[in-house]
């Protein structure tokens, strides 16, 4: 199948021309047999020119350290005979007590070392010693690299000898680097004089012959396979000219590609899924079987969509599709249906148990993180599930049921799967009633400031406080926020409640002081949509400049999952916040998926330890090593650490002994509304009671 605008070309056809495949055939064929053997010459050239040219480098170099050491020996000892020995004559030379000295001298110098021959040039171009005695006298004065050589450089050539001699016999067949070094001596580094030295590379050119062989059949090897491979598709693409009832053909599965499948993800779109749900709920009554729909909603997508933009987003679905695919059996179906809504088909199902799995299967995978160019991103998934024959219905009905039970998982905490039951519907009437409910809330104002104390475990004494939002409905009394924060965050409307909660904490704290009571930093928590909202620093910077709190005074919580996203656009508001003198703190540690590398990169002052982790910490192994992990990491990285949710006089032992900074919950105080607490607050906030207590209190139930 061809992907949807490619255009086919028919002209030839309608010409009633076909390629001549044996022409394209034969010239590919000679091409391709030239060029492997010409291929194969050049590179193995190539190969050999660069070993030997990394050869006659590394020899020179090893020359000029052997002509450096021979220079600071000779030179001292026979500097006067080498520089008067122009004035002999070249028998006198040879028959010098001082030529055999030197001869002597020389040879047990580079004894054992591949040395041939060592010959010695006075600047006039004389040769005033040689290993081959028969040499002395010999003139080089217009020998070129001797010229070049006295002029300060140092030239290296390999050649071939077919009798050279050396160690006092001529030998054969030797491959010989010869450099020409020039001699300098004294202070001034004078050019006295010029070495010659051969080398013996005759075993190291053998091994660069063998490899050049090696490279050579290599590539043969290599270029003979691809020729082959490449034959065979260049024959085969003579063939696959089609009549024009194939190309109609073709054309006709592009139109249907476009008609049923989406073109981002390449997933069935709404009308396939429809088809085959139909399709899926015959075949299940027919064969007894069952048929599990699933609907799934990526949650915080939209976060990644306004953080990290629309192509983000869209790499990000891409991923979640090749996942979803990736948990189900060949025969299921994974389609898109909208958005961030996908959809998914088990077909004949003998049990729900292989449902519930592959759900399980599905939030596992996706909770796993997701790279988006050098982002790496969180998101979880809420699923709803319907199942036929169970449910009862038509395919839109068995849709919406599912879709209902999506919505029951979302409001259930995100990141879990849930089957459809008949209440859901009857629940989704109600968050509509109460998403209605909270725009009357905003605009009379139903919401609470509450206050929770947070104590110091160093002195048992109050030093701050957390804002806790309350709505006050006016039929239902006080409604939890687990129950409202979720929806106002999908409305968008956190925005304009969290700058309010920020601004009557603020308020409040400043009155407090006013009134002459130590200060205490108020703590405020702020959702991911609030942070990342264009002008955050602005809006924080404003509450403080006009309640006249001081920055040092207001600390901010701020959830991992808020972090995790963006993370260099997030340390640059956390560290011009840091600069305005707030405090930072990361609430519910634990809970979210932030790596401890991207942690170890924020600019926080405090981590606050989830209530989960504490709440069966007396009878829970695996979460008391895990809340001693946090706070000992937290202590490596000199942050203040906050145990919150402390309900028994165990919980309070166990982070005492752990050495917390501070703790909050029940056991010390329920949150308060602004009377009860201020009564508090000038009580002088003293809980040393506590910290002998031995038993422990009944929990209380959670409100938030």
């Amino acid at each position: 199948m061809r992907k949807s605008g490619t255009t086919l070309d028919t002209s030839h056809l309608a010409a009633g021309k076909i390629p001549n495949s044996f022409r394209l055939l034969r010239n590919y064929t000679v091409i391709s047999l030239a060029s492997v053997i010409i291929t194969s010459l050049l590179l193995g050239t190539w190969v050999r020119q660069i070993s030997i040219d990394n050869l006659i480098l590394s020899e020179e170099r090893s020359n000029i350290a052997l002509t450096q050491v021979l220079a600071h020996m000779v030179w001292p000892q026979f500097a006067s005979f080498i520089e008067q020995a122009d004035q002999l004559e070249a028998e006198e030379i040879r028959s010098h007590a001082t030529t055999w000295e030197l001869d002597q001298f020389i040879n047990d110098q580079v004894m054992g070392l591949d040395v041939l021959k060592i010959k010695i040039y006075n600047l006039d171009g004389m040769t005033v010693f040689s290993s081959d005695f028969k040499q002395i006298g010999k003139s080089k004065r217009t020998h070129r690299s001797f010229m070049k050589s006295r002029n300060g450089q140092v030239i290296s050539k390999l050649s071939f000898r077919d009798k050279i001699y050396a160690q006092n016999e001529f030998i054969q067949n030797r491959n010989v680097i010869a450099s020409y070094v020039p001699i300098r001596t004294g202070k001034n580094n004078r050019i006295n004089g010029v070495f010659e030295v051969y080398k013996d590379v005759t075993p190291i050119i053998g091994e660069i012959n063998k490899t050049q062989t090696k490279v050579i059949a290599g590539v043969v090897t290599t270029l003979t396979v691809l020729f082959f491979v490449l034959y065979f598709v260049v024959r085969r693409a003579d063939r696959i000219i089609q009549e024009q009832n194939e190309v109609q053909k073709k054309v006709t599965e592009q139109i249907s590609h476009v008609a049923f499948y989406d073109s981002l993800t390449g997933l069935p779109n709404r009308v396939l899924f429809m088809e085959r749900l139909e399709h899926a709920m015959q075949v299940a009554t027919r064969s007894q079987t069952l048929a599990a729909l699933m609907f799934i909603d990526l949650d915080r997508f939209k976060q990644v969509n306004d953080n990290l933009g629309h192509e983000a987003g869209d790499q990000l679905l891409r991923q979640v599709a090749g996942r979803l695919n990736g948990c189900i059996r060949s025969g299921d179906t994974v389609s898109r249906i909208s958005g961030d809504e996908f959809t998914i088909l088990l077909e004949n199902l003998n049990n729900i148990e292989t449902s519930t799995h592959v759900a399980q299967r599905i939030v596992n995978q996706l909770a796993q993180p997701f790279h988006l160019g050098q982002n790496e991103v969180f998101i979880s998934c809420s699923i709803g599930m319907s199942v036929y024959p169970f449910c009862d219905d038509d395919a839109e009905s068995l849709v919406k049921k599912a879709d209902a039970a999506m919505y029951f998982s979302k409001q259930s905490g995100r990141n879990s799967y849930h089957y459809y039951s008949p209440d859901m519907l009857q629940h989704g009437s109600k968050r509509y009633e109460l998403e209605k409910d909270l725009n009357i809330a905003i605009a009379n104002s139903q919401f609470r400031v509450f206050f929770q104390p947070k104590v110091c475990l160093d002195d048992w004494v109050m030093h701050g406080m957390e804002a806790l939002i309350r709505w006050e409905h006016p039929e239902h009394g006080m409604i939890p926020p687990d129950q409202f924060i979720p929806i106002l965050e999908e409305t968008g409307k956190i925005i304009q409640v969290g700058e309010w909660v920020l601004k009557e904490s603020c308020q409040h704290a400043r009155k407090w002081q006013d009134h002459g009571l130590p200060p205490l930093r108020v703590a405020v928590n702020v959702s991911a949509i609030q942070f990342h909202q264009p002008g955050f620093y602005e809006s924080v910077h404003s509450v403080l400049k006009e309640t006249g709190l001081d920055a040092q005074f207001l600390e901010l919580e701020l959830t991992e999952s808020c972090l995790i996203d963006d993370i260099n656009s997030n340390i640059e508001i956390m560290q011009a916040l840091k600069k305005l003198g707030v405090k930072l703190t990361i609430d519910d540690f634990g809970t979210g998926y932030s790596s401890l590398n991207y942690l170890c990169k924020l600019p926080v002052d405090t981590l606050k330890i989830d209530r989960s982790f504490l709440r069966d910490i007396v009878s829970d192994r695996k979460k008391r090593s895990i809340t001693t992990a946090i706070i000992s990491f937290a202590h490596g990285l000199r942050l203040d650490v906050v145990a919150e949710g402390i309900e028994t006089t165990q919980q309070l032992n166990f982070v005492t002994a752990m050495r917390c900074t501070s703790v909050q919950g029940y056991l010390l105080s329920r949150p308060l509304n602004q009377d009860d607490f201020d009564q508090l607050y000038r009580s002088g906030s003293d809980f040393g009671y506590l910290k002998n207590a031995e038993e422990a209190i009944p929990a209380l139930p959670e409100t938030g």
